[in-house]
């Protein structure tokens, strides 16, 4: 049997983030994200897929409208064959499926407060939306004569972030209990591991990038079991990609050199997708970083080309020692008064920068 595992949709995100200045590459974007799920669907029915779990955040928020709620609904009702089982997430929580009439048949829903078990052939697939009740752990025993499923959204010790310990899975409760497969959402880039001999843990990540904190192929798992056998394929999907590139300007002057190494590093990125050039390494205070220049040379052939410069501007006090200069006058200033070497080192140090017109605290001496 075909089982697809999907997560982290975030349907009707307002993707404001990177898309706030370009309105209509944002409602093209939204809708692309929206398309993304009915292509699942179709994929599924044309690859004669059995059931799709969905392990969290198919919604951005709790308050979605109504044309996307339909869609999903419209969507699902389309495949009366297919079982899309849906756990929600920490940002769908409080789903209008919970209590929708109209819900379709077979879009199942995993209990928040007890496990819930939907069965197929041999094969069990098991969810809860309860992770900080450690009880939840100890009252799950699977039969280990069938294919067991657990399905969960959150983070794993391995990839926390904070220490909020609401969302995070305790995954050595479930070694040696007779799992084969642990589908799990909230991480929004693909992940598989071993948990234990029997069982793998796996992140599929989300079907589209919403933005260049989610850069890479992005897409979802494909199982397909037999027996107690399984293989597990990592399905690319996703219309477009973010590219984060670095571009180091260490030693570089005009504006045009620039331009060609950012021109080298994008070269074989497809003109569909989004792109944010980062302008690394030192400058100095006669480099041309001309950012609307690169934009307008380099960024139009792309559904969106963003540039940010984080090169730190780069002084050789020594160079203006001696100069006939203000700026060249005030080194020789500090260097006769009666401060210490560090401390003249500071104040050179901040009226360059002050005399260079460029922001207190980013040049490096």
């Amino acid at each position: 049997m075909k089982i697809i595992h999907t997560a982290d949709l975030h349907l009707d995100s307002k993707l404001d983030a990177n898309f706030a200045d370009e309105p209509e590459r944002k409602k093209q974007r939204r809708e692309e994200t929206l398309v993304a799920f009915t292509r699942l669907a179709d994929y599924a029915a044309q690859n004669d897929v059995k059931v799709v779990i969905i392990a969290g955040d198919m919604f951005d928020t709790n308050s979605v409208i109504n044309r996307v709620v339909n869609t999903v609904l419209n969507t699902i009702r389309k495949y009366p064959d297919i079982d899309f089982l849906y756990l929600r997430g920490n940002h769908d929580e409080k789903s209008i499926f919970v209590d929708a009439a109209t819900k379709p048949e077979n879009l199942k829903l995993f209990n928040k407060d007890e496990w819930t078990e939907y069965q197929y052939d041999n094969i069990s697939i098991w969810g809860t939306e309860s992770l900080a009740d450690r009880e939840k752990y100890a009252s799950f025993v699977p039969d280990r004569s069938r294919f067991n499923i657990v399905t969960l959204h959150g983070q794993t010790g391995l990839h926390k972030k904070n220490n909020d310990k609401s969302d995070v899975i305790a995954l050595n409760s479930f070694k040696n209990l007779g799992l084969d497969y642990i589908a799990l959402g909230h991480i929004h880039s693909f992940i598989k591991e071993k948990l234990d001999d029997r069982c793998d843990y796996c992140y599929a990540g989300c079907l589209e990038g919403r933005g260049f904190d989610e850069c890479g192929v992005k897409g979802f798992c494909l199982l397909d079991i037999n027996g107690d056998k399984y293989t597990n394929e990592f399905i690319p999907f996703a219309k477009r990609e973010f590219h984060y590139v670095e571009v180091d300007i260490t030693d570089t002057i005009y504006q045009d050199d620039i331009a060609d190494l950012i021109r080298e590093k994008i070269k074989d990125i497809p003109a569909k997708d989004m792109i944010l050039v980062d302008l690394v390494g030192y400058h100095t205070v006669e480099t041309e970083i001309n950012i609307p220049f690169f934009t307008e040379l380099l960024g139009g052939s792309y559904f969106l080309f963003k540039i940010k410069c984080h090169s730190k501007p780069l002084i050789n006090v020594e160079d203006y020692k001696g100069n006939i200069s203000l700026k060249g006058e005030f080194l020789d200033l500090v260097e006769g008064s009666d401060l210490s070497d560090e401390d003249k080192k500071k104040v050179m140090l901040l009226g360059i920068q002050a005399l260079s017109g460029v922001k207190v605290g980013e040049l490096s001496i």
